[in-house]
């Protein structure tokens, strides 16, 4: 018998798996149940995706693409991807959801497919946000199939701040999320769980800009 769980998800963000009446407390990391009982420790990946478009637009790109996900409600892309067309929107660029959205799995190699695929459907494209870091590298490395060069000709940009994102050449701009944090606080929220039942509140963990060499200003 344990005294509580604590439920890492994955590119799931809503979870059904946790039934509301467990006899034992429970925390979510990294995604939510829809249960008041369980409460959560989450980054704003809207927030962070709407901080990265913001960041690109700063760096003079209005040809934008995003890759990444699906727009399932349930999945982590769903919500980054909302951040990306409120970001669109509220900077006054213009956005073709049907041509510049190419939705993939969490691979390098669907990464890769789908910048393949967004760089013959939109023409004059200067920047690409991918959903995550893993797809991001398989991006730049259709990139660099294509004959073109990051950031030179398309600057690449990611998200989750993985160590992978540190070491590929050039180094990956992404949006880092602090999963040492992520990690305390649903230790905190369990302990007070098992001490103070009911206590438990949701907790959102902040995340960073991480700037590196894979953008270009143009």
């Amino acid at each position: 018998q344990v005294d509580g769980i604590i439920y890492v998800t994955a590119h799931e963000r809503i979870m059904h798996c946790i039934p509301d009446n467990l006899s034992i407390p429970a925390v979510m990391a990294y995604g939510y149940t829809e249960s008041k009982n369980i409460p959560s420790v989450v980054v704003d990946d809207e927030r962070g995706a709407y901080e990265m478009i913001r960041y690109l637009i700063a760096q003079g790109h209005k040809k934008i693409g995003v890759i990444g996900g699906t727009l399932s409600a349930t999945q982590i892309s769903s919500s980054r991807y909302e951040g990306c067309l409120r970001s669109f929107k509220e900077n006054g660029i213009d956005f073709e959801e049907k041509k510049a959205y190419i939705p993939c799995r969490y691979s390098m190699e669907d990464g890769y497919q789908a910048a393949k695929k967004l760089l013959k459907q939109v023409s004059g494209v200067t920047a690409i946000i991918a959903l995550s870091d893993t797809i991001a590298v398989g991006a730049m490395r259709a990139i660099c199939d294509a004959g073109k060069r990051v950031p030179d000709d398309i600057s690449v940009v990611g998200f989750d701040g993985i160590s992978l994102s540190n070491y590929c050449i050039p180094r990956l701009t992404t949006i880092r999320q602090d999963t040492d944090r992520m990690a305390r606080e649903g230790v905190e929220l369990m302990l007070r769980q098992i001490h103070y039942p009911g206590e438990g509140r949701d907790v959102s963990v902040p995340f960073q800009l991480l700037e590196r060499e894979s953008v270009r200003k143009i």
